[in-house]
C-alpha cells in the first residue's frame, strides 16, 4: 500500500532544546496510526511540523509523494490534509451549521460569491456532516453553547468539510469522559473507513490507543523509538521502560 505521509529526518530545535529529533515517519493510505509518548515527547510539535504550523529546523515532509516542506498551512489543507487541535477551534457565536458551511464554501471556491445564498449551495453536505457526527439536532445552536464533547464532534465535521485525505487529530478525546472518548474514536474510525481517510492521532488513553490503532508510533524526547502493531508495541522493552511501564 502506498504512503500518504512521509517525513525524513524531521527536526525542530527551540534554542538548545531539540523537540523533534530526525524523525523518519511513514503512514500508508487508509491506515489509522496513533502517536504516543509522555508529556514533552514532541508529539504536538511533530504534527505542527507536518502541517507547517511550525517550520522545521531541518528535514523533509512529503504528502502524497509531493515535498510540502515550507508550504503555507492553508495550501497544505487545500492539498488534502486536515487537522483537529487539542483545543477546539470554531466561531462560538455562529451556529453549528454555519461553522461547517464555511469550509464547504471555501473548498468549492465560493468564498467571494457574496450575492448568492451561500447555505443553499452546500446545504446537503452540511446536513450530511451534522448527521454523520451526531449533532444535527443542534444545527441552529451557537457553537459556543455546545457541550465540550459536541464541540469536538463539530470540529471533526468542520475538518471533514474540507474533504481531507489525511486527518490529523491532537488528543481528540481530551477533556471528555471515557465513554464519550470511546464514542468519539468509534465515530472517527467509522467515518475514516466510509470516506477512505487516513488518520494520525495523538492520544494518552492507552485503552483507546490499543483498541483503535492499526499501527502505533512512540516518541521519546523527540526521537522515534518504535513503530509497530499494538501487540508488538506492548511487548517492546524500550517502550515499556520509556513510557508504558505498568499501564498495559
Amino acid at each position: 500500500m502506498s504512503e500518504i505521509l512521509r517525513t525524513e529526518k524531521l527536526t525542530r530545535d527551540f534554542g538548545a532544546l531539540r523537540a523533534v529529533n530526525e524523525v523518519d515517519f511513514g503512514v500508508s493510505k487508509g491506515e489509522v496510526r496513533s502517536l504516543i509518548g509522555s508529556n514533552g515527547a514532541g508529539k504536538s510539535t511533530f504534527l505542527d511540523l507536518v502541517i507547517n504550523k511550525t517550520r522545521p529546523t531541518s528535514g523533509k515532509v512529503y504528502f502524497n509523494g509531493e515535498d510540502i516542506t515550507g508550504v503555507a498551512p492553508h495550501l497544505i489543507v487545500r492539498k488534502g490534509m486536515g487537522r483537529c487541535f487539542q483545543i477546539s477551534k470554531f466561531f462560538p457565536d455562529l451556529s453549528v451549521a454555519e461553522n461547517i458551511q464555511i469550509p464547504c464554501i471555501h473548498k468549492d471556491g465560493l468564498t467571494y460569491k457574496m450575492l448568492r445564498p451561500a447555505y443553499g449551495q452546500c446545504r446537503e453536505e452540511v446536513e450530511h456532516l451534522m448527521e454523520a457526527v451526531g449533532i444535527a439536532d443542534y444545527r441552529d445552536r451557537p457553537a459556543g453553547k455546545l457541550s465540550y464533547g459536541d464541540q469536538r464532534r463539530l470540529e471533526i465535521a468542520i475538518t471533514l468539510a474540507a474533504h481531507p485525505d489525511l486527518l490529523l487529530l491532537d488528543e481528540p478525546t481530551s477533556g471528555v469522559a471515557r465513554k464519550e472518548g470511546y464514542m468519539l474514536m468509534e465515530l472517527v474510525v467509522n467515518l475514516a473507513k466510509e470516506r477512505g481517510l487516513t488518520v494520525v492521532f495523538i492520544e494518552h488513553d492507552m485503552d483507546i490507543v490499543f483498541n483503535y490503532s492499526d499501527t502505533i508510533s512512540v516518541l521519546h524526547y523527540g526521537r522515534l523509538i518504535a513503530t509497530g502493531a499494538p501487540q508488538v508495541i506492548k511487548e517492546n522493552a524500550e517502550v515499556q521502560e520509556a513510557y508504558l511501564g505498568g499501564m498495559v
